[in-house]
């Protein structure tokens, strides 16, 4: 799903919501959600369903059944996107305006003040964190998004200099959004979190990586990469 949403420019919010009402429709007890956990193609009318659905709240172009059949190469009809569109509305309840991980990583980060210098690339950092290609690790698919924006904050906090974010103003940052959120954010859980997406974002990073030979060198800078990193969550939550 996520290659097609980036064939098609649409923006990450576009496809974050497109997942998740996905994963909320792959989990409902209707038969045709229990057809597409077990059947490949149904599962691929579900996910192209749910992406039109994802379109038609969050893009401001407009996009009919024609064009995601073209979008599916041919491989489903008009007549199925419209009634796997249906299906997935009354799975869902019509509840489509959930806020994503992208959503609460621009609440939290707008918790510093306007004009702090670190504030755009604290987001942009988060958010880069929180994308489509990550997000679609099963591992977040029970989580709570604002616990994993949180953690994708907390993480993004280490590449910004003391120089422009200092601790007085890090330290109170962490405590209000601990204070917004109702989370401890020294927690056990939320520093699993953290590592696991610290795991994805290094192991999609270095797999797109053409430059790298063998697959045996490919494993050796991703698990060097993945022990640096998480060594640096370790020392920051302590």
């Amino acid at each position: 799903m996520v290659s097609t949403i980036s064939s098609a420019r649409l923006s990450p919010d576009t496809a974050s919501a497109a997942i998740s009402y996905l994963d909320r429709y792959l989990s409902s007890s209707r038969p045709s959600a229990n057809r597409a956990r077990n059947d490949r193609r149904e599962y691929q009318r579900a996910a192209m369903g749910c992406l039109y659905v994802a379109i038609k709240v969050h893009e401001s172009v407009e996009v009919d059944a024609k064009a995601m059949s073209q979008l599916s190469r041919g491989m489903l009809k008009e007549d199925d996107i419209l009634g796997c569109e249906r299906e997935i509305l009354e799975a869902l309840r019509w509840n489509l305006n959930g806020p994503t991980a992208g959503h609460f990583v621009d609440r939290i980060v707008d918790l510093l003040p306007q004009n702090d210098k670190a504030k755009e690339q604290l987001r942009r950092d988060a958010r880069q964190q929180v994308s489509p290609s990550i997000m679609q690790d099963y591992s977040f698919v029970p989580l709570r998004r604002s616990t994993v924006a949180a953690a994708a904050v907390l993480n993004s906090l280490k590449g910004i200099p003391r120089s422009e974010l200092s601790l007085e103003k890090r330290l109170r940052f962490v405590a209000s959004m601990s204070s917004a959120l109702q989370v401890d954010l020294t927690s056990k859980f939320v520093m699993a979190v953290r590592r696991r997406l610290v795991e994805v974002s290094v192991s999609n990073s270095l797999c797109e990586m053409s430059s790298l030979g063998g697959s045996s060198a490919k494993s050796e800078v991703v698990d060097g990469e993945m022990q640096r990193r998480s060594s640096s969550v370790s020392l920051e939550c302590n």
